[in-house]
């Protein structure tokens, strides 16, 4: 199942929003938002924006966290072992 109530949906959206506008150059807003989607079931922007708080800063930890999860999901542990090091490696 992907979304959510759209009340809680607004509210989160409005808070990244927020958070992105005093911190404009923090790829953590993005991160965080990439996480909810990946625990919402929305792999596909997840995955977006995940990569997009890395192309923002290559040391966010949380954005390869999230990352490794969507990449172990789809059966391929071997990928999120590298995802990981990546991730360690930044």
């Amino acid at each position: 199942m992907t979304g959510c109530q759209p009340s809680l949906c607004d509210d989160s959206t409005r808070a990244r929003v927020r958070a992105q506008a005093r911190w404009p150059r923090s790829s953590l807003p993005l991160a965080h938002r990439g996480e909810l989607h990946l625990w919402l079931g929305d792999d596909a922007r997840a995955r977006a924006d995940l990569e997009a708080a890395l192309a923002i800063s290559e040391r966010t930890r949380w954005a390869y966290v999230g990352l490794t999860l969507l990449t172990a999901r789809t059966g391929d542990p071997a990928g999120a072992l590298a995802v990981s090091e990546r991730g360690i490696a930044a």
